[in-house]
């Protein structure tokens, strides 16, 4: 008989220690997934105006990136299976304001967790009026934080490397403004892990994305949102390392 008291995968991350992912949104069930959303999902009718769930080769061409095959430049990877959350040209006849989304999550009480989101971006990013994405959260009807905050930039470059082997330089990326160790980093294409952490509070857990692509060759793309409990504690760690050795297996 096999005895495992701690199922969920542990992995140190900066100062700290994250131990499973309560609560994980890869987008592949976006049905079963409680959140509310402004304007509808995929409610665009132009085929070059995306906003909501996607997989290869759907939605506007921006989402995709085909050159392997001879096709359009694009964030994600064609050969990348599953789907993900896409945004191409928000601001259009059919929605003249920024779009949101708020994903409501249920989970445990603790002291500290940490979300992470995969994200990425392609494209010749506007200005803040036009083009700017914006991460918070709060608990129950608590203050609003920031979690992560996109805008463009023309102080800084990214290079967008393609499945074909090309690479392209952009002079006006979207860069992290928010005070944190992502600060000043510009986003590329294809899909890159970015995580925060943050105090737990009483109440229901609300994760908001709002803001708006304004263009039809400019994309943002978001995957895999997780939120998970997190230890800060380094020290805690042998602590857990000590309980997993002595109640790891039984025969």
């Amino acid at each position: 008989m096999k005895i495992f008291f701690i199922s969920a995968a542990i992995s140190m991350m900066g100062t700290g220690i994250v131990i499973g992912a309560e609560y994980s949104n890869d987008f592949s069930g976006i049905s079963t997934t409680s959140y509310t959303s402004n304007p509808d999902l995929n409610s665009f009718s132009n085929r070059f105006d995306s906003w909501g769930v996607y997989g290869s080769g759907e939605g506007s061409s921006r989402l995709t990136d085909e050159t392997a095959t001879g096709g359009s430049e694009g964030v994600v990877d064609a050969a990348v299976e599953g789907q993900f959350f896409g945004l191409v040209d928000t601001y259009n006849p059919e929605h003249k304001a920024d779009v949101s989304i708020t994903f409501e999550i249920n989970l445990d009480r603790a002291e500290y967790y940490q979300v992470s989101i995969d994200m990425g971006a392609y494209g010749l990013f506007e200005d803040t009026d036009s083009d700017h994405i914006l991460w918070t959260y709060r608990f129950g009807n608590g203050e609003e934080k920031v979690i992560f905050n996109l805008k463009p930039s023309t102080e800084h470059t990214v290079q967008y490397q393609f499945a074909s082997g090309s690479v392209v330089e952009s002079d006006r990326p979207l860069v992290f403004k928010q005070a944190d160790v992502y600060h000043n980093t510009s986003l590329s294409n294809g899909l890159s892990t970015y995580r925060s952490n943050f105090d737990g509070e009483e109440g229901t857990l609300y994760i908001t994305m709002k803001g708006r692509i304004d263009g039809s060759k400019e994309a943002y793309v978001f995957d895999n949102l997780k939120v998970a409990s997190f230890i800060p504690e380094p020290g805690s760690f042998l602590l857990i390392l000590v309980g997993l050795l002595g109640v790891s297996k039984r025969d």
